[in-house]
């Protein structure tokens, strides 16, 4: 997959699902493929699939999250981010996805910067782009005071 040949990956991934159905990985992965290609049904039906093979699978919520709220399914997005952090509650992508879901389309603004400021906390290095996120909220949240 990070060499970018995706076909070979898939069809290498197909295999693997057909062979050990049992596995999440391989689902989780072609659903990885699938996102970044564009094919949000293909990707969301992989993401699923994992799930339902290994329901402990916090990528493949965070992806069914970022799916749904594309679709505009805000309530269903805000579930599946927090499924993905009940299950790891460390994963700092699914705390900046929910981060962006409470700020930009639900408008609970101390939520959202609650997680942003969680995502930054669990970072190797800040995001510089969060970062101004951040100020911005905060300048946000004291002007509707």
């Amino acid at each position: 997959m990070r060499n970018g040949d995706n076909e070979q990956a898939k069809a290498v991934l197909l295999d693997l699902s057909k062979t050990y159905p049992e596995l999440s990985g391989p689902y989780t992965n072609l659903g990885l493929i699938y996102f970044r290609e564009g094919k949000i049904d293909e990707a969301e039906a992989s993401f699923l699939q994992a799930i339902k093979v290994n329901p402990k699978s916090a990528v493949s919520y965070n992806h069914l999250g970022i799916i749904s709220r594309g679709k505009g399914k805000f309530q269903e997005a805000k579930a599946h981010y927090q499924q993905a952090l009940k299950i790891n509650d460390d994963y700092a992508y699914a705390h900046l996805n929910i981060g962006i879901l409470y700020d930009l389309y639900l408008g609970e603004l101390d939520k959202a910067l609650d997680h942003y400021n969680r995502f930054q906390s669990l970072s190797p290095e800040k995001d510089p782009e969060v970062e101004k996120w951040i100020v911005d909220l905060e300048r946000r949240i004291k002007t509707s005071n």
